[in-house]
């Protein structure tokens, strides 16, 4: 039988694909010519303009004192949101305000305080979320008291007055490199929690006890307070101290100026072993400023001796010698510390001290514990 002959050309179905392939190809082709028109997608760029970069949202008042009678048991509170040049900012959304104890203090939602019953350190939130997720807030303590006549606040003073005030620091082993205060000393007291007492007075003088007070600083690169009076020093110098409070309608503050500076007496202790172990030493690094003083305690019942690399540099302590040195010799020696150990339980018999006058850096050692530590002598943190 002959074979069938093939049509070289395509079947009429087969043409009718091939054309509805071409149409769908052009019209794409079409389509992709259009797109060469379109905007780009625009890239993200940073704020960088401090006047429009949200930094913190700020409290008119932060300590805050009512009565839950009237007219002292409303106060209007006002929150501020801040660029980073700490400037007030416009077009923000309202903040919101709450109570963390509604039984006692209602705030509305513009603010405003209400006392209801007598009650101390209760918070009051004010927050503000910009820009869908920037999100500050500040808090105000308000205190509540049930006295139907308060006292009127007349002024408030930071004690003692008066005199030069001094905070010694010293260097902080943590990451922030905050420095931790030693002790506070004013009017030619000695405060070890670095705020002097402060005196809330009506105007006869009379003191007005347990009002909330907030502290601050003018002076946050120098040293930083919390507004309960915890200090962090960053570095030497001078910094002026705000203590504040609002009492049944009346505001006022106080302001005392602190040089900060390393301590002119530190200290290391050689203390008691846990368990009739070996005895522990408190710090190998202590900081003073030229001129200053420190002493090695042994409160242990072991021998211990100091050494330094360079002995000439410890010093006789010419203060004590001159006052108590008949009494206690001992500290009017210089150089390597012999041998002592705890004896009578008293400061000056069972410590040795020296003066170390020039700046620098000195390794000391105590023996026999093996322990080696540096008295560095200087006017920063550095």
């Amino acid at each position: 039988m002959r074979p069938m002959h093939r049509s070289p050309w395509p079947t009429v179905e087969a043409r009718r694909r091939a054309v509805r392939s071409l149409r769908v190809w052009l019209a794409m082709a079409v389509t992709l010519a259009g797109c060469s028109n379109l905007d780009p997608v625009a890239s993200y760029a940073p704020t960088t303009d401090p006047a429009a970069l949200f930094m913190a949202l700020t409290l008119d008042h932060r300590a805050i004192n009512l009565a839950a009678v009237a007219p002292y048991a409303e106060f209007q509170l006002t929150a501020t949101p801040r660029d980073a040049r700490g400037e007030a900012m416009s077009g923000l959304a309202s903040p919101t305000f709450r109570s963390s104890d509604t039984t006692r203090v209602w705030v509305t939602s513009d603010g405003l305080l209400q006392a209801r019953k007598s009650g101390r350190n209760i918070k009051v939130i004010a927050e503000l979320v910009a820009d869908g997720n920037i999100r500050h807030a500040d808090t105000a303590i308000v205190n509540v008291t049930t006295s139907t006549s308060p006292p009127m606040l007349d002024r408030l003073q930071i004690q003692p007055a008066g005199g030069e005030a001094v905070w010694y620091m010293q260097a902080s082993s943590t990451a922030s490199g905050r420095g931790q205060i030693l002790f506070a000393f004013a009017a030619g007291r000695v405060f070890t929690n670095g705020i002097p007492p402060v005196s809330a007075l009506d105007s006869t003088g009379a003191s007005i006890t347990g009002l909330a007070l907030e502290y601050t600083t003018l002076d946050p690169d120098i040293a930083q307070l919390s507004r309960t009076g915890a200090v962090a020093a960053l570095q030497p110098g001078e910094v002026r101290v705000v203590a504040r409070t609002t009492a049944y309608g009346v505001t006022k503050a106080d302001t005392m100026v602190f040089t900060v500076t390393l301590p002119i007496i530190n200290g290391v202790l050689v203390a008691p072993g846990p368990s009739n172990g070996p005895p522990s030493v408190s710090a190998t690094t202590v900081r003073i400023r030229p001129g200053g003083y420190v002493f090695w305690w042994n409160s242990s019942a072991d021998s211990v001796s100091v050494s330094f690399d360079d002995p000439a540099s410890a010093g006789q302590i010419a203060d004590i010698c001159s006052g108590i040195g008949g009494a206690y010799p001992v500290h009017c020696d210089s150089g390597n510390i012999p041998p002592f150990m705890s004896t009578t339980n008293d400061f000056y018999e069972d410590t040795r001290g020296r003066q170390f006058m020039e700046p620098g850096s000195y390794t000391y050692r105590i023996e026999p514990l093996g322990v080696t530590g540096r008295v560095v002598v200087s006017e920063t943190l550095q």
